[in-house]
């Protein structure tokens, strides 16, 4: 008599890991493979220093399988952590304004985006926000659809507006 593995349960859960470094879920149910996925979030507050142990030490949790007879397995392992690199470099490349006025106003800003040797990279996407507390307050706009393509010479261009009917209180910093 074999046991039937598709929607057995299972939970995962991280040995040791790092603060910053979790599971989005600890419960599993397999499929018909015995296979079943968990995102995996590591911090970007990571330190450089703790990226490097993860890289050379991998993450290590343990497997809780209950299967459907209710017998419970448990098993150990680690698995290996790639740390990524950028495969591009976002550079600023110039405003049109130096500073913009609480009174309102707008300045271009550009960026470039460069490959590894430094040679500009024509046709990559790149997405703009703003910081999102000026943004949700209304203090900083986007003009430009937030998601460009760059040119020829690996540009891209926003248009940054200050609007010009912000209040007192607006203008004053907390």
């Amino acid at each position: 008599m074999s046991t039937q593995i598709n929607g057995a349960k299972a939970t995962i859960k991280l040995n040791d890991a790092f603060e910053g470094v979790s599971l989005a879920n600890e419960q599993l149910v397999l499929d018909a493979n015995g296979q079943a996925t968990v995102a995996l979030t590591i911090s970007s507050a990571l330190s450089a220093d703790e990226r490097q142990e993860l890289a050379e030490k991998g993450i290590s949790y343990t497997v809780v399988l209950t299967e459907p007879n209710r017998s419970t397995a448990t098993v150990s392992s680690s698995s290996v952590v790639i740390v990524p690199t950028a495969k591009y470099k976002i550079n600023f490349n110039e405003s049109s304004k130096k500073e913009l006025s609480s009174s309102g106003g707008s300045a271009v800003i550009s960026f470039r985006v460069n490959d590894s040797r430094g040679g500009v990279v024509e046709g990559q996407k790149v997405i703009a926000s703003l910081p999102k507390i000026l943004a949700d307050a209304g203090l900083l706009t986007l003009e430009n659809n937030s998601e460009q393509t760059t040119n020829a010479k690996g540009e891209v261009s926003y248009t940054v507006r200050v609007p010009n009917n912000l209040t007192v209180s607006q203008k004053s910093p907390a």
